[in-house]
């Protein structure tokens, strides 16, 4: 059992009783001064309890209500976009058109046609392929979609290196150049190569160990 799991083990009782005045994770573990990856061991705790509530459950009806209610003490509207010049605004000012941008979002938005129809033929694991951390996915029930650990598809060879050397998409988004990565590995190695990448996927392998999250 890991640090992290031990002292969510320990503090147990107290965590539920703090939990339960606003369903909220990220309030509890910030007001017990818990360490980063903490939240997910709290999440499994609660889970086990029966009581967790996950996005979108009493936690976002708590923090709705509280945003309404400031809203209306301040500004006497329950929404501050309803207030003159706040809220979205067209931005009028020119801007210099790139055309070509428009052939690479016609060639991104095919090779991810093609990489979704051939996700079927990928091999499902629990595993990082360049970190080796498990998926969020496989350790809560209902992961957040922006879990930073959640399982996403990367290209080995990136779209945009695909565009610019003129690979066809075909070619791209074969299942040979198909991996599953965590997501900030996905946004973090960007246009890198795997090779490129495999070294600072390294030090992003040590840095989750040490924080307690594990890995294969």
């Amino acid at each position: 059992m890991s640090e992290l799991k031990k002292l969510v083990e320990r503090d147990r009782k107290k965590i539920i009783q703090r939990y339960t005045t606003d369903y909220s994770v990220h309030s509890l573990c910030r007001d017990f001064g818990y360490s980063r990856g903490t939240d997910r061991h709290v999440a499994a705790m609660l889970k086990d309890e029966g009581i967790y509530q996950g996005v979108g459950g009493l936690s976002a009806k708590n923090k709705a209500s509280k945003i309404k209610k400031t809203c209306l003490e301040k500004y006497g509207v329950d929404n501050i976009s309803k207030l003159d010049g706040y809220g979205w605004v067209a931005n009028k000012n020119e801007k210099i058109e790139v055309n070509w941008l428009d052939e690479k979002h016609k060639y991104f938005d095919e090779v991810d046609r093609i990489t979704k129809a051939n996700k079927k033929k990928m091999v499902m694991t629990k595993y990082c392929h360049y970190t080796g951390i498990k998926f969020a996915d496989d350790i809560l029930e209902n992961a957040n979609p922006n879990d930073q650990l959640k399982r996403t598809i990367d290209h080995k060879t990136s779209k945009m290196v695909g565009f610019l050397l003129g690979i066809p998409p075909e070619e791209l988004a074969d299942v040979g150049n198909l991996v599953y990565c965590l997501r900030c590995c996905n946004t973090w190695k960007n246009i890198m190569t795997e090779e490129q990448f495999l070294p600072f996927a390294e030090k992003i392998r040590e840095r989750f160990i040490n924080e307690g999250h594990e890995s294969n």
